[in-house]
């Protein structure tokens, strides 16, 4: 409720939030609509709790991060959506009927599991080492760097994260096609 206070401030004073706020604002619900489809649960077998859809709506927000990495070199764009991310987390876990004073620790623990994947993937991506992003998403996701469903999603959040021709005018105005999800994924 202070988060939605606060926000409007700015607007009251006739100020504009940033074009990076506003973008990542816009992009954001795209982004949560990706992670929550269900190929997701049943064909990748990601577990359907609070934790796996945390880190696939993680992978798909780090996907993004990584489209527009070559648009956004002081990262204010990257931190807008970290922070809209951060944000609908808190909402979440209210709405949740987690209380108040334990929000702001559960936040700070699922933000630190963010940059630690995001790290984990960036690290991957660019690594030489093939199996290095199928390890990193098995231990991350699945909790055992050899679960079978494994390589299927590491695929996945390859062709996610990888740069589109017009990703940046595309990303600014909140928009974002992200490829197919495989039905057939683990068989």
């Amino acid at each position: 409720m202070i988060l939605k206070v606060l926000s409007a401030v700015p607007g009251l004073l006739g100020l504009k939030p940033p074009q990076q706020r506003v973008a990542a604002e816009a992009l954001y619900p795209e982004i949560a609509a990706a992670s929550r489809q269900p190929v997701f649960y049943t064909a990748y077998a990601v577990p359907d709790t609070v934790e796996g859809r945390f880190d696939i709506l993680s992978l798909h927000v780090i996907a993004v991060l990584e489209r527009i990495r070559p648009h956004d070199p002081k990262g204010q764009f990257g931190q807008a959506l970290f922070d809209v991310m951060v944000s609908n987390l808190d909402a979440s876990l209210r709405e949740m009927g987690v209380g108040d004073t334990r929000v702001g620790k559960r936040v700070r623990v699922l933000a630190e599991m963010f940059y630690g994947r995001a790290k984990a993937y960036r690290a991957a991506l660019i690594s030489e080492v093939e199996d290095e992003l199928t390890q990193a998403v098995g231990r991350n996701v699945y909790g055992d760097e050899a679960a079978p469903q494994a390589p299927a999603l590491a695929d996945y959040f390859r062709r996610a994260a990888k740069p589109e021709e017009g990703d940046e005018t595309a990303l600014l105005a909140g928009e974002i096609r992200f490829p197919a999800a495989q039905e057939g994924s683990t068989s």
